[in-house]
């Protein structure tokens, strides 16, 4: 089992220290993330990603939207993803964020409340699927990494049971995520659909080729379509303003 450490980003601090953890540490460009850990799963092997930021890192993603492509290269590239923060925090006045500085704390960057950030990272969390974690330092940081590398890959999937004093899974393996189909995609981005009625319209249509040849009262019989949405999408689809 492996651990690579993208060489080209603030990720290459981590390789010394891990290579003195006594980790076989390999230097890479990787897809996506900044470290990726091949651990033992439920099927066989499992790719593991970390995005590691720093807090400026954090709320400059919240500020230029950068981390949505970010989180969906992790997606397409990982079974299961982490995104690591590293630094230290403090709620100022009126709630601010603050950070620390060479000029000790200072309020943040866009000055962003401690709720705002929460709520970002709760959606990443919650909605995106990614798993968070917080360290204070650098040392932190390697000790962490060190740690999620022994629990993927010294033991076996099924010999991780610690959880059973507390929750009994069910018999069919963890479900992993899944990459939406093509049809979802194409469907995301016609208008009045979009990422969130996009899985019903997948889930109606079994292909393209079916969606590109639905009339309006097909497109009527997908669940929170009205009439005026589904003439819209085939005057869209059709390219000519045509009704079907």
């Amino acid at each position: 089992m492996a651990i690579t450490i993208d060489t080209r980003a603030g990720s290459k601090n981590l390789i010394a220290p891990l290579k003195g953890c006594g980790l076989d540490v390999i230097e890479g460009i990787l897809p996506a993330g900044d470290i990726e850990i091949i651990g033992r799963g439920p099927l066989g092997p499992v790719p593991v990603g970390i995005e590691y930021k720093s807090w400026s890192d954090v709320l400059a993603c919240m500020r230029n939207g950068r981390f949505a492509e970010q989180a969906r290269e992790m997606w397409r590239s990982y079974s299961v993803s982490w995104l690591l923060i590293q630094g230290e925090i403090r709620i100022g006045p009126r709630g601010l964020l603050h950070l620390h500085g060479k000029r000790g704390w200072e309020v943040a960057p866009g000055h962003y409340t401690h709720q705002e950030v929460t709520a970002w990272l709760q959606t990443v969390s919650a909605k995106a699927g990614i798993l968070l974690w917080r360290t204070a330092s650098l040392h932190e940081t390697v000790e962490w990494v060190r740690s999620v590398y022994h629990w993927w890959t010294a033991k076996e999937w099924a010999d991780h049971r610690s959880h059973l004093d507390f929750y009994q899974p069910p018999e069919s393996p963890v479900e992993m995520l899944e990459e939406p189909s093509y049809v979802q995609k194409v469907a995301s981005v016609l208008p009045g659909i979009g990422t969130v009625k996009a899985p019903l319209v997948a889930g109606y249509f079994p292909s393209i080729k079916e969606l590109a040849n639905a009339g309006v009262a097909d497109w009527k019989k997908v669940k929170g379509i009205g009439p005026k949405i589904a003439i819209t999408l085939v005057e869209t689809i059709d390219g000519k303003g045509g009704k079907r």
